[in-house]
């Protein structure tokens, strides 16, 4: 079964650095140390896209992922997320057969 998380904040672990992000996270007053977004985060894992959907009428991407490890929560080993559709709206730009480091929140109560 997948479970459907939003992305909070993704680390591309092999990526470029930039200092220049169009979002900032709110609650902590700007980008949240590693810490903090754990500690707030339902669900932390590292995992390869492995599929990018946009579905009809939605404006997010529904990315397919294969976790490899877990650090908090409990994640099947193929999840879907999902995130705005353009960085402008705080999205995420996966990239097909790249790893992450993902900090989510489910987006279901409880």
């Amino acid at each position: 079964m997948r479970y459907l998380f939003a992305v909070v904040v993704v680390v591309v672990i092999a990526s470029v650095r930039t200092s220049v992000a169009a979002c900032t996270c709110g609650e902590f007053g700007g980008s949240p140390t590693a810490e903090e977004q754990f500690e707030v985060s339902h669900a932390v894992f590292s995992a390869r896209v492995t599929g990018i959907e946009q579905p009809e009428d939605e404006h997010d991407l529904v990315v397919t992922l294969s976790v490899s490890d877990c650090w908090k929560g409990s994640v099947a080993a193929d999840v879907a997320v999902r995130t705005a559709a353009t960085a402008a709206e705080c999205g995420v730009d996966f990239q097909p057969g790249v790893d992450y480091l993902v900090y989510a929140y489910s987006s279901r109560n409880g």
